[in-house]
């Protein structure tokens, strides 16, 4: 969890993706929705496989372990909106 919170454990998913950002506006619309919708379908299936590894690994604590990576991830959760 701390590693998370001094960004070392957090990567890009895709190192190109500052490179896609300065290469939105050169493209036309419809490849820039096309590269958009790519990006997007892309994120939300690692969001999806993400959320599966840390549902079985949360379903392998115990309750009192639970309640702790409840308070933990939330008051993550919570700071990274500031």
């Amino acid at each position: 969890m701390e590693g998370l919170r001094r960004g070392g454990g957090v990567q890009p998913a895709d190192a190109g993706a500052s490179q896609r950002h300065r290469l939105l506006p050169k493209l036309p619309t419809p490849r820039r929705i096309a590269l958009i919708e790519a990006t997007m379908s892309q994120d939300i299936a690692d969001f999806h496989r993400q959320g599966e590894a840390v549902i079985a690994f949360y379903n392998q604590l115990t309750p009192d372990q639970q309640a702790i990576f409840d308070r933990q991830t939330q008051a993550a959760s919570s700071q990274s909106g500031q």
